[in-house]
């Protein structure tokens, strides 16, 4: 048995195998909702709702312009045909080795704690980070 952990998809619950699922960042509707929520099943069939989805930094000004109540950041595994695919940044995991670190974090939303989830899924697809190449011998 492999020390390496499962990656679930957090839409359907079903397995993902590295190439057939990305990480997806996004910022989401926090409640109280003042759009109709999402209903997605778990994995143990029970429902959960969720906010609207928008792609990452556009959550406060979602709220300022009176469109949300409230957000925050949403960062999940998903297959890529179960999740929303216009509305988050996604990552796909044959690609998770590249350095996306070090990529987005020149974007304006960049979160260092983004980056957990890719850290996350490296271990469990067994895969090391290699860094950018300016980057490689740097500490």
């Amino acid at each position: 048995m492999s020390g390496k952990k499962k990656l679930t998809c957090w839409f359907c619950g079903g397995r993902i195998r590295g190439t057939d699922g990305c990480v997806n960042i996004a910022d989401e509707e926090r409640p109280p909702y003042k759009r109709q929520p999402i209903a997605r099943f778990n994995e143990h069939g029970g429902k959960e709702e969720r906010g609207q989805w928008s792609y990452p930094g556009n959550g406060q000004r979602n709220a300022e312009r009176g469109f949300w109540s409230d957000w925050g950041r949403r960062v999940v595994l998903s297959h890529y045909e179960c999740g929303p695919a216009d509305e988050p940044y996604w990552v796909p995991l044959d690609r998770i080795e590249e350095d996306w670190e070090e990529h987005l974090s020149h974007k304006p939303w960049w979160n260092s704690l983004d980056g957990d989830m890719f850290e996350k899924a490296r271990a469990a697809l067994g895969k090391k980070r290699i860094l950018a190449p300016w980057r490689q011998g740097a500490n």
